[in-house]
């Protein structure tokens, strides 16, 4: 069927109309709907199970029931979980499969019809599915909420092994907080969850991922072999410096001595900038770079 209208431009659109007119109907279609059957079904059938913290739960009022809502609050498909000893041996999602939700009166009822479970003969089985709202499991799925920050970071900072970097949880924790506090008005703290530091938020700059990612092995390592190698002189300077080191870069002296002290530093897990005037000085030093580009310093 083609239906062709010439209409004036600032005509009114009946959309209701074009599809009245553009509609058909089979003679099948037309005696099944003559005889009231279905005309859609779905299976299985899928019972939505609420989600929330404990005293957590929406509850809707009104003027003539708050007082009531107030004292006595509803219960929810979580807190109606039944309580026998069949129903303590079930995940909150299989809870459907063997017991049917009273709506009205918010409580769960055992099935009567369906399968008769192996081992107990009053408990029927049926194919309906508990569907749960998705929870944020941090312990179980930090690594999934972090992949998108990660494989960013390591586009950023493809020299940098990122992996299971706690800057990048931190930033997750971040993002998950911001969006909590725009939807509930909730923090992490509030809902459970490990709670982030803001005042690290800057550590994923790409400089200070890169100064904190060397081997903290290789770097003891090579404290321990060469510092008995020292001069007194050298000695002298180095414990010197050292007793000043706190989390500010430090250090000047010959290119031995100098990776000597940055080893030593990155090895407790501080951050230390090795720089030179010229790139040539700088490649003597272990992360060595020149000032000018360290410090974003004009030429």
């Amino acid at each position: 069927m083609a239906v062709v209208e010439i209409n004036n431009a600032t005509g009114v659109n009946d959309e209701i109309a074009r599809y009245q007119m553009g509609r058909y109907i089979n003679s099948n279609e037309a005696v099944w709907r003559i005889l009231r059957f279905s005309i859609h079904d779905r299976y299985p059938t899928v019972v939505h199970l609420t989600v929330h913290l404990e005293n957590g739960q929406r509850v809707y009022f009104t003027s003539d029931n708050a007082h009531e809502r107030a004292t006595q609050t509803p219960d929810t498909t979580l807190t109606a979980y039944a309580e026998d000893t069949f129903a303590k041996t079930l995940l909150y999602t299989e809870i459907t499969k063997y017991y049917t939700l009273n709506k009205s009166k918010k409580s769960f009822c055992k099935r009567k019809q369906g399968s008769v479970f192996p081992g107990h003969p009053n408990v029927f089985e049926s194919d309906a599915l508990g569907h749960v709202y998705t929870v944020i499991l941090w312990q179980k799925y930090k690594e999934r909420l972090s992949e998108d920050i990660l494989q960013q970071k390591q586009r950023e900072n493809p020299d940098i092994d990122l992996h299971n970097a706690p800057q990048i949880y931190n930033e997750t924790r971040i993002l998950l907080e911001d969006k909590c506090l725009s939807i509930c008005g909730k923090t992490l703290l509030q809902l459970g969850l490990p709670v982030p530091t803001r005042q690290a938020h800057h550590t994923l700059d790409r400089d200070l991922l890169r100064e904190a990612n060397y081997d903290i092995n290789i770097l003891q390592h090579m404290v321990e072999t060469n510092k008995p190698r020292i001069t007194e002189d050298q000695r002298t300077a180095d414990e010197a410096m050292m007793n000043l080191i706190n989390d500010a870069p430090g250090g000047t002296g010959k290119t031995f001595l100098i990776n000597l002290i940055l080893a030593e530093i990155r090895s407790k897990r501080h951050i230390a900038l090795a720089v030179a005037s010229s790139g040539i000085s700088s490649t003597l030093l272990d992360g060595g770079r020149t000032v000018h580009s360290a410090l974003q310093l004009p030429l």
